[in-house]
C-alpha cells in the first residue's frame, strides 16, 4: 500500500487521536486499523477500536482477525464486522454507547446527598469500603456485572488510585458518604486520546443500593461535572451498556450526548489440526 494511501485511511479512522493505533495488512493491503492493550480490570489481552476502511470486504477482514487475535477480547464500532466474527464463533460480552458531556451546560443540583472530591490518597485509604460498595451495586445478573471488576481486599481500587487502569486517577473523581461512610463514587481517569473517545473517562460510577437515599447517582456525577469544569478539562465521556436502560436516561438528563456504539467479543481460541 502506498505511504499516500495509507495516510488517507489513517485521515479516516475515527479513533485517529489515539496514540498507538497499528495497522494491520494482508498481501500487502490494508484491512484494519486498532489498538492493543489489556483488559482495563485484568491482564487479559484486548484489541481495542478496530476500524476497517470502507474499500475493504468485510468477511475479508473477519478471516484475517480471527487468527491474528484467538482468544482476546476484541472491541469494535462495526456491526457488520462483529456479524461476522461471531459467526465465526467469537462470543458478545458487551453492547456499549459512548456518551460525552462537553462542560458548557452543567446540570443544576439542589439535593441533600453529601459529596466529596476523591483523591488517589483518599482512594487507598478507602480502597476495601469503596470496593465493597462496587461489589453490591453490580451483583451477578446487573446489565454491567463483571466478574473481573470483583475483588474484596481493595486490590482493584489501589490499581485505579495508583493510575494503572486506563490512566492516572483525575481530581474531579468523587464520594458520596452517608453517616461516614462510602455510599458510592464516581472514578475519573485520564485515558489517551481525546474526548469522546478518550481524555477525562468515568472508569466507574456506582452507589450503595442498600440505600434507601435517592439522587445519589446524580449527585456524584453533577459534583464531577463541575469539577471538571473547574479543572479546565476538555470533556467527560463514559461507556454504558445497552441493558442499563435507567442509567442512560440518568446521562442523558444530565446533559451526555451519545457519540457511538460498540461491541466487545471473545474470540475464539485458535482450532487445533486433528
Amino acid at each position: 500500500m502506498s505511504e499516500d494511501a495509507l495516510d488517507t485511511a489513517h485521515a479516516t479512522d475515527p479513533h485517529r487521536d489515539w496514540p498507538t493505533r497499528t495497522p494491520l495488512y494482508d498481501d500487502g493491503r490494508l484491512v484494519a486499523i486498532f489498538t492493543t492493550g489489556a483488559d482495563q480490570h485484568e491482564e487479559a489481552p484486548w484489541v481495542d477500536g478496530v476500524w476497517c476502511p470502507s474499500h475493504v470486504d468485510t468477511p475479508k477482514v473477519a478471516d484475517v482477525l480471527a487468527p491474528a487475535f484467538a482468544g482476546w477480547r476484541l472491541s469494535t464500532s462495526d456491526f457488520p464486522l462483529a456479524a461476522e466474527l461471531v459467526a465465526r464463533g467469537a462470543l458478545v460480552l458487551r453492547h456499549v454507547h459512548t456518551m460525552t458531556h462537553d462542560l458548557l451546560d452543567l446540570p443544576a443540583y439542589d439535593g441533600q446527598a453529601t459529596v466529596a472530591r476523591l483523591s488517589a490518597p483518599d482512594l487507598v485509604e478507602r480502597a476495601a469500603e469503596v470496593d465493597r460498595v462496587l461489589r453490591s451495586a453490580y451483583p451477578p445478573g446487573h446489565p454491567d456485572h463483571r466478574d473481573e471488576r470483583v475483588t474484596t481486599n481493595g486490590a482493584g481500587m489501589r490499581r485505579v488510585a495508583s493510575g494503572e487502569v486506563l490512566g492516572p486517577l483525575l481530581d474531579c473523581s468523587s464520594v458520596a458518604l452517608a453517616g461516614g461512610t462510602v455510599a458510592g463514587a464516581c472514578l475519573v481517569v485520564e485515558r489517551d486520546g481525546r474526548p469522546p473517545d478518550g481524555g477525562p473517562w468515568v472508569l466507574e460510577i456506582f452507589r450503595d443500593p442498600a440505600l434507601a437515599a435517592r439522587g445519589i447517582g446524580r449527585a456524584l456525577l453533577a459534583t464531577t461535572l463541575a469539577l471538571a469544569f473547574e479543572a479546565r478539562l476538555p470533556g467527560l465521556s463514559l461507556v454504558v451498556s445497552d441493558a442499563n436502560v435507567r442509567a442512560r436516561s440518568l446521562y442523558t438528563a444530565l446533559g451526555f450526548q451519545e457519540t457511538a456504539q460498540s461491541l466487545t467479543l471473545l474470540m475464539p481460541p485458535m482450532s487445533s489440526t486433528p
